[in-house]
Formats: structure tokens, sequence, C-alpha cells
């Protein structure tokens, strides 16, 4: 079965590669992906898979198998960053100021090449196979819409997976336990009260206050969590103050919290609100915390991440698969769909040494991709599956 896979996702290569320089070339921005969305539908409606919307901007479909059984979710992202990309490729993006920089458009062609190969073999399914083409997880809304669906909800299993640049084509990492950290964005909003700059006496300087929270944070990680745990809190950007000789009335803290369990992320996310209020309250001014975009920890269930990696050593060779890797503080809202159901987000190789911008990291406006790692992700979709519902 497994060999069988692998040669049609390696006929099936120039197919994946078309589809996703098209979606290379049509980036869209999270909760904008109606041109991927439509491109999508219309590829699957070819091979006679029914889809419907979901979140707006996503798709979803199923293949069911001629007798009844478990259910596997399938999930690609979709949606592209503001990137400008620089590149002099052909498949370049044609949308200013957007690029699929972090792999989806990989992760979408591979779902839609998995999906023609498990349709032509749905006679061999014991159950169904539903497939969730994400938007918005760039910007962490689109998990959890998509994990709320009822057919999401029901699954017995969920599956993802996410390109490596740091692992050579060919290649598949799943590990069990936490990979990915859990992810807070947040805003302190400080309230002071302006006043002219020479007399300072009058004012509240908020400009003050939002240096010392900047430093005080750091106390989260270094003495307030505990030291057998992985906590990052970091600021991202820090505004106040309208003009030289005033002093500021207001200013703002954007950044992040990344832990990899629920116990510590709590207790970060606290110490925070503390050190913002009573910092601000030190000086006589007010700081509150806003939160935007949670996602939990990506964690992999590990006798799903044992089945993942049982069928990538029958795809692909023992020596290709890669069971022992470090924490990524990276998040990902796959892990909403591994609160409805057990699941594993693998990683596939995606660089060539021989050609440095497959080499460089996610997120960069020269990212690209060996191409050839298309093979590995629709085999990988579609191998799970089937292995999991034969």
């Amino acid at each position: 079965m497994f060999s069988m896979i692998k040669s049609e996702a390696e006929r099936e290569l120039d197919y994946a590669v078309s589809l996703r320089r098209y979606f290379h070339s049509h980036p869209e921005l999270s909760r904008g992906e109606a041109g991927t969305q439509a491109r999508i539908i219309e590829e699957l409606s070819k091979i006679g898979i029914k889809c419907e919307k979901i979140a707006e901007t996503g798709v979803i479909c199923s293949v069911s198998g001629t007798k009844k059984g478990k259910t596997i979710v399938l999930r690609a992202d979709i949606d592209a960053l503001p990137i400008e990309e620089k590149s002099d490729k052909p498949y370049r993006s044609q949308n200013p100021g957007r690029m699929h920089a972090c792999g989806h458009d990989v992760h979408a062609a591979s779902l839609v090449t998995a999906l023609k190969i498990l349709f032509r073999h749905r006679e061999q399914l014991c159950g169904t196979v539903v497939a969730v083409f994400q938007p918005g997880e760039e910007d962490g809304y689109g998990g959890v819409l998509c994990a709320a669906d009822e057919r999401v909800k029901r699954a017995d299993r969920v599956f993802g997976l996410h390109v490596a640049p740091d692992l050579p084509a060919g290649t598949v990492a799943a590990v069990s336990g936490p990979i990915m950290a859990s992810v807070d964005m947040y805003r302190i909003e400080v309230t002071g009260r302006q006043s002219h700059i020479s007399q300072p006496q009058n004012g509240v300087d908020a400009a003050l206050i939002a240096a010392e929270i900047l430093i005080s944070l750091k106390n989260i990680p270094s003495g307030l969590s505990d030291p057998r745990e992985s906590v990052l809190v970091g600021i991202g950007s820090i505004h106040a103050g309208t003009s030289y000789n005033i002093i500021a009335g207001s200013a703002y803290l954007d950044g992040t919290i990344r832990a990899f369990n629920e116990k510590e992320r709590a207790k970060a996310k606290a110490n925070l609100e503390k050190i913002a209020r009573l910092t601000a309250e030190k000086y006589g001014g007010e700081a509150k915390v806003v939160y935007d975009g949670p996602s939990p920890a990506v964690i992999n269930d590990e006798g799903v991440t044992e089945d993942v990696c049982r069928a990538a050593r029958e795809l692909f060779g023992t020596e290709r698969v890669v069971t022992e890797r470090e924490k990524s503080y990276g998040g990902d809202d796959f892990s909403f769909f591994q609160q409805a159901a057990p699941g594993t987000y693998a990683l596939i190789g995606s660089s060539d040494k021989s050609r440095p911008e497959t080499c460089v990291p996610v997120h960069n406006e020269r990212f690209d991709v060996d191409e050839s790692a298309l093979v590995t992700g629709a085999a990988l979709y579609a191998g799970v599956a089937l292995d999991y519902l034969r």
C-alpha cells in the first residue's frame, strides 16, 4: 500500500507543482483567501469531491469509504503573509506586499493532491477522511473556528503538517509531546497624564511607566516561572508620546507570551498583569492588559505520533524519519484541532543545500522550497489516512 501511495504521489508531482505555483503567485492574507478558496473548490470538484465553505474563506470536504468506520481530519492552512517577496522566480508573488513565506502554498497543494489519491482508492477506506483547508492561521483566528465545526469535533483523529527549511526535502519529523508553544498576543495599555515636560510634577509619565514595565517583564521567565519549564515573554513594539516637550499621557506595548503547558501559561499571564498594574500605580498611572488571538500549545499525541512515524518509515525509509527535535517557541493554531481529537503535527523537509533560498527560515522575503517536498506532503497525508482507515 505505501509503495503504491508514494508512486502515485511521484506521478502527481507536476500537478502538485503547478497548483503550488498558482497559490504562490496569488497569495492572499488572512480573512481574504477568497481566490485561494475558489481554486481549491475548482480542483476538488474536478476530482469529484463535493466541497463546502468553512470559516468564511476556507474549504471543508470529505472522502468516504465503502464501509463505515472512524474519521480522520487532515488539515492544511492556506493564508499568506504581509511580506514583499524578493525573487526572480516566474512563480513569484503577483500581489504586492503579500507572499507565501511560510509554506502554506505547499500544504494546500499537497492536501489537494493527497485527496486525488485517496479518492481513487476510496474503496479501501473503512471510514471517512475529512479535509479542512483552513484560513487565517497567521493571525490566529481560523483554527478555533474550523475546529468548532461538528465534522471536526466528531473526528477520532487529526493530522496536519508544515514545511521545515532546516530539514532536507524527503525527510519527515514527528515528535510526541509539546512541539510548539502556546501563543498569547497582548497589548499593555498605559494611561498617564500629559503636562509640559518642564513641569513633571503636573503629569504622570506614561513613557516612564512603559519603560519600567518593559524591563520588569524580564523577571517573569527568569525568576517568576518554574525553571524546569520554558516560558517566553517578549515585547515587539512600544509607543508613547506625541512631542519632545510633552510628558506622554498614554503609551502601549505589544508583545507575546509563549509557553508549553497551561499552568505556566496562566502563571505568566497573571504575573504580566500584576507587573503592569503595580508599576503604573507606583507612578500614579493605570495599566491594563488586552489579549488577542490566543492559541494553546501544539502537543502531539504519543499513540498517533507512533502511527505517523511508522507510516513515514514505510513511505520514505527509516533513515528519513526524525523522532527527536527541539521544541519551538513558534506557535500554530492546529492546537485547536488537537483539542477536538488526538492528533499529530508533522514537519516535512523542504530544503536543498544547493539552493540557498530553500534554506532560509520561514517568514523571510526570499523564502522558497524544494518542490520535491510536495511528494512528501501528498504521500504523507494520503498514507496516514489510508493506514488509519484501511
